[in-house]
């Protein structure tokens, strides 16, 4: 019976059906590694204005969490060299 299914409807391996799989998603999006072939099958599935919205928030989003982690990083390496030269 399965075999008659076309793959043209089979489920996307980057989904939102459980937690696991919605986090990986929404990191693969976050990365910036392969989001487009994610928008395109929510797009397909769900409709332009909602997948549109939905990934351009996402996008915003994570790049601006990841930039401030890295800015963070940043910052705190130059406190402790900073206070190192102090010493010295």
């Amino acid at each position: 019976m399965r075999d008659n299914i076309s793959k043209a409807f089979s489920v996307p391996v980057s989904n939102f059906d459980n937690f696991v799989d919605a986090l990986l998603t929404v990191f693969i999006v976050f990365a910036n590694d392969g989001w487009t072939t994610i928008y395109f099958d929510y797009y397909r599935a769900i409709g332009a204005p909602k997948a549109t919205l939905f990934f351009v928030i996402l996008v915003i989003l994570g790049q601006m969490i990841l930039f401030n982690l890295f800015l963070a990083i940043l910052l705190k390496e130059f406190d402790e060299r900073s206070l190192i030269l102090e010493k010295q």
